[in-house]
């Protein structure tokens, strides 16, 4: 693969997101706008980016009721705000979830061991500077390290 070169999407997958997105259109159009992305002003590539993103975490759950929870609201949201039924909804009466068999709650901090000494950094006193003069901060942004 060559990095940083361009890549054709596959078409189905293509067709797949937006057939996603266009379902749930006011709930990810909405997390975009909260977070200053507005999606229809978007390069096609980058939105289909957001898109995958947003559909990947989408799928993400963490254990069965969060799962039923999710299904359950978008059923009634999309029957009474709609007036439709939810395209993607999946049926929670079986004992089916994209839930891992592995998944084991985590909810216990007792055996965490740090990996790097909790030694404190050094004091750094704060940069003098002149609001009235031209150059406020003197030569201090000059000398200071980059990355």
């Amino acid at each position: 693969m060559d990095f940083g070169a361009v890549l054709n999407a596959p078409h189905a997958g293509v067709i797949g997101l937006t057939e996603w997105a266009l379902e749930l259109w006011h709930y990810i159009n909405g997390l975009c706008l909260l977070q200053g992305l507005n999606l229809k002003e978007m390069e096609a590539s980058d939105m289909l980016d957001v898109l995958h993103y947003l559909f990947e975490q989408d799928t993400i759950v963490n254990s069965q009721e969060e799962y039923e929870s999710k299904n359950s609201v978008r059923r009634v949201i999309y029957q009474s705000v709609y007036n439709r039924d939810f395209a993607y909804l999946r049926d929670v009466d079986t004992n089916k979830s994209n839930v891992s068999d592995d998944f084991e709650p985590f909810d216990e901090f007792d055996n965490y061991t740090p990996t790097t000494s909790n030694s404190v950094k050094p004091y750094t006193p704060p940069t003098n500077f002149d609001p009235d003069a031209p150059n406020p901060f003197g030569s201090a942004l000059r000398e200071a390290p980059l990355g």
